[in-house]
């Protein structure tokens, strides 16, 4: 497993220990550490991808903190050249990667951000 990798686990176990202990303030401290340590250690790397991402498949959109990426649903994106114009961009481990899918399944592009390499797991 990646540093990358660990680094994303540790931010989002803290983020739901964080949503199950709302009143502790040093659990929002570290995670808002963590957020800032994922910037500053991988956020070009991180960026980077997305661009690729956006720069293929939804141009028209921007690209939104790394944070936004974590949540399960992702960021939706318009994605002009599928047939359901809408689409999610999501950040995900084991293995760690971006995935693009359109809304309704029926495509899916994933991004490995170990090995770098990209492939089309629906059409």
């Amino acid at each position: 497993m990646s540093d990358l990798e660990q680094t994303i686990i540790k931010l989002r176990t803290i983020k739901n220990n964080v949503d199950l202990n709302a009143n502790n303030p040093s659990l929002s401290e570290d995670y808002e550490e963590a957020l800032k340590d994922l910037g500053r250690r991988y956020g070009q790397t991180l960026n980077d991808t997305l661009f690729d991402i956006y720069d293929e498949y939804c141009e028209d959109d921007e690209i939104q903190p790394i944070v936004e990426y974590l949540a399960d649903e992702g960021v939706e994106v318009q994605a002009y050249d599928l047939p359901d114009a809408s689409a999610s961009v999501s950040l995900k481990t084991s293995p760690l990667r971006f995935e693009f899918e359109s809304r309704d399944h029926s495509y899916k592009q994933v991004y490995n951000l170990n090995s770098g390499q990209s492939m089309l797991l629906a059409s």
